[in-house]
């Protein structure tokens, strides 16, 4: 369907964004293996693709200029965790001369792993621990369901 929220391919690259108006913030998916197309739903980036997903307050500016680059930093950082993942960056961007790693956070605070279960589900494969604030701790647990609907009634 034409009207389904898409991530949308930044130049040649396997990162993606989604370019919906209502948006706060940036999102994007990372695809790591296979064909890119121009385009990916979000139920298929989580049901048929399998990349991983990246948020962030603001659009990172590497995005213009290399998104390949912030793609191969993105797979380096997500290598121990052996499973796709969805991450927030810590910031959006980094200094001159700076490692674009310097973008990503420790995994335990800032992401979790997720992958299929074996009825075709998805769930977490790792818990989510964080501080927002001095008096909030955000828990997301192990072996919770991961799904995406696209339908505003869900």
């Amino acid at each position: 369907m034409a009207d389904d929220p898409r991530f949308e391919r930044i130049a040649e690259s396997n990162v993606y964004e989604t370019r919906e108006a209502e948006s706060v913030g940036w999102s994007g998916y990372v695809l790591t293996s296979g064909t890119p197309p121009a385009s990916i739903t979000f139920e298929d980036s989580l049901s048929r693709y399998g990349g991983s997903y990246v948020f962030c307050t603001q659009r990172p500016p590497v995005l213009d200029s290399d998104p390949d680059g912030f793609a191969a930093a993105l797979a380096a950082y997500l290598q121990p965790v052996n499973n796709r993942a969805a991450v927030w960056l810590q910031q959006a961007s980094v200094a001159d001369g700076e490692p674009l790693s310097d973008l990503f956070g420790p995994f335990a605070r800032f992401g979790f792993a997720f992958g299929p279960t074996i009825d075709n589900r998805f769930e977490l494969r790792s818990d989510l621990n964080v501080r927002i604030g001095k008096n909030v701790v955000f828990f997301v647990l192990q072996q919770t369901s991961l799904r995406i609907e696209t339908d505003a009634d869900g």
